[in-house]
């Protein structure tokens, strides 16, 4: 989003799956601390704890 690349790319579509699923979501140093935070809440695995998930879209 931020960083022109996706943040889990495996070698085929059940490796990515696997990644999204399992793996530590890794952040770049050049983004500033406000950015990770906007991308982990994000990125959250439980969509319902998604950022913009709430009753109010927040």
């Amino acid at each position: 989003m931020l960083t022109g690349t996706l943040p889990f790319q495996g070698k085929d579509r059940n490796e990515t799956m696997n990644m999204i699923l399992k793996a530590k979501l890794g952040m770049p140093q050049f983004l500033s601390l406000e950015a990770q935070s906007l991308l982990r809440m994000l990125f959250k695995r439980n969509p319902a704890n998604r950022l913009g998930a709430g009753p109010d879209g927040v």
